[in-house]
């Protein structure tokens, strides 16, 4: 289900974008950040593990780092991208998620990476955000997926994630933890 009016939603979405920026650049510029091989420009909402300074001033630790949330302009559209080390994603395999948002104003489309590292830095972030564009993402959605509003949907398997498979729904929770463990194993002693 998408928003009714896309170009008025989208006008919103970056005016609503534009004020942010311009109260971050006042009261948090290290907040607002251009990804550093595209023009996208993104405003933090929590921080990476790499900033280090950020952190420092707020008391958090860089392994504590395993979400982090940003509006990210690119296309003359917005969205709120999310990434979340699977370790910390409510029962999430690795991959790449979207839903709508329609109960905030302007409606916005919501970006999910669950990705398998942990903890979450910056060229994480920028690494989702090639991954999003990559998989199509456009200010309607995804090409050919009926995105709901409000549960997300599995948009693609994360490429850093090729170990893990996409998901079968005859597959258990416990025989999906039990094939990590197996899978891990072997890639352990491949390295060995």
């Amino acid at each position: 289900m998408k928003p009714r009016d896309q170009g008025d939603e989208r006008k919103l979405r970056l005016a609503d974008f534009c004020r942010r920026v311009n109260a971050a650049k006042q009261h948090v510029p290290d907040s607002i950040l251009r990804c550093q091989h595209h023009q996208w420009q993104c405003i933090a909402i929590h921080p990476t593990a790499d900033e280090t300074d950020l952190l420092a001033r707020i008391g958090r630790r860089a392994e504590d780092c395993l979400e982090a949330d940003f509006y990210w302009c690119v296309d003359e559209d917005v969205y709120f991208l999310q990434v979340q080390s699977a370790k910390s994603s409510a029962n999430r395999i690795p991959g790449l998620y979207a839903k709508w948002n329609l109960r905030n104003q302007p409606a916005m489309l919501y970006l999910l990476a669950v990705v398998p590292e942990a903890p979450i830095t910056r060229t994480i972030v920028e690494q989702a955000m090639e991954d999003f564009m990559a998989s199509g993402v456009t200010s309607s959605g995804f090409p050919g997926i009926d995105l709901p509003s409000g549960k997300y949907t599995r948009i693609s398997q994360h490429p850093s994630s090729s170990m893990i498979p996409k998901p079968v729904e005859s597959r258990t929770r416990d025989t999906i933890e039990v094939w990590k463990v197996v899978q891990s194993a072997k890639a352990e002693s491949r390295a060995d």
